[in-house]
């Protein structure tokens, strides 16, 4: 009995000793360290007076997007943005789209210049998709992208050929 009673009173100051040491099982995560890529869509609207002259394409888009603290985009050739993280999408599925990226240095923010562009014209709306790579420790709303300048381009296909500015007809907007 005095054995037993020794032998449970080790394994109770074993248990007790190895409890303290003993964590969630969380994988040594500190909390939520939010996303690690984010897709951020662009596309256009007409004004709220704008209207598109009559038998006019969008022929070209050309943007510049300040990024937030925390994004980078991939770019194995600087300064162009690789071909797997900038999509023409939407209305201009299948046009010409490149994208320069130049990083955040010196508190100064990175930002990326993109421009689409279809001889053929497309419409407006959803006209291409940036995949963004988030630092750990940040989580960026749509908001937190900022056009810093944005034109457009159109063509008159009808009575005759001609290029025409739509920028004041046409409105941006990011969704992430």
């Amino acid at each position: 009995m005095k054995k037993r009673l020794l032998l449970n009173l080790i394994m109770l100051a074993l248990a007790l000793a190895i409890l303290p040491h003993c964590g969630g099982g969380g994988g040594g995560s500190n909390g939520p360290s939010g996303p690690t890529t984010a897709v951020l869509t662009l596309s256009t609207a007409l004004t709220p007076t704008g209207v598109m002259p009559q038998n006019t394409v969008i022929t070209d888009y050309n943007v510049t997007i300040t990024l937030p603290a925390g994004v980078t985009l991939k770019s194995t050739n600087t300064p162009t943005v690789d071909s797997s993280v900038l999509v023409a999408s939407g209305a201009a599925a299948g046009s010409d789209i490149i994208g320069t990226y130049t990083p955040a240095a010196g508190g100064t923010p990175g930002t990326v210049d993109i421009y689409v562009a279809n001889g053929s014209g497309f419409s407006y709306g959803e006209f291409c998709k940036l995949t963004c790579t988030i630092a750990a420790g940040y989580n960026p709303s749509a908001s937190d992208f900022t056009e810093t300048s944005f034109s457009a381009g159109g063509l008159v296909t009808s009575p005759s050929l001609s290029t025409v500015p739509l920028t004041g007809i046409l409105t941006l907007t990011g969704t992430l």
